[in-house]
């Protein structure tokens, strides 16, 4: 996240961003994804980042 332009390490000790992490149990049980998503929506975040998964690291 350092990389982006928005990325401001003040916002994470102001509770003003948060970041959620797709890890490898998210990804085998499908069903959580819902559950994911509604966490976010608590937060109601006016940017939504997403770093894409790497299928290539899982087919190891």
């Amino acid at each position: 996240m350092s990389g982006l332009s928005l990325y401001d390490p003040s916002l994470y000790q102001q509770n003003k961003m948060y970041e959620f992490t797709i890890d490898e149990n998210l990804l085998e049980r499908p069903c959580d994804i819902l559950e994911f998503i509604e966490n976010i929506k608590e937060v109601r975040p006016d940017r939504i980042v997403v770093d894409p998964v790497d299928p290539n690291v899982y087919a190891l």
